[in-house]
């Protein structure tokens, strides 16, 4: 975020582990939460266009995990990708 620039990505693992694809997305300039809440909501739909409905997502920030399993967040941009994420987890 220093140059100005912000973005996420994750990939999606096999049952063995074994690397199967990934993404990476700019974004426009954000907090690193609002950050890591666009990379899970961007992994999940990645994960849906592959065809995955059943997927585990690993979370390095305890703040993400706990607002998207309590469907809070402490600012409106947060909040709505917190809602986009749980409508996305609830479509299966």
């Amino acid at each position: 975020k220093e140059n100005g620039y912000v973005g996420c990505g994750g990939l999606i693992r096999g049952c063995d582990k074994e690397w199967l694809d990934g993404f990476s997305k700019h974004l426009e300039q954000c907090s690193a939460y609002v950050a890591k809440l666009r990379g899970t909501f961007e992994g999940l739909k990645f994960a849906r266009r592959l065809d995955f409905h059943k997927v585990e997502v690993c979370f390095d920030c305890i703040v993400v995990y706990n607002s998207i399993q309590n469907g809070t967040s402490g600012n409106v941009m947060g909040g709505s990708l917190v809602q986009q994420i749980r409508q996305l987890m609830d479509l299966d």
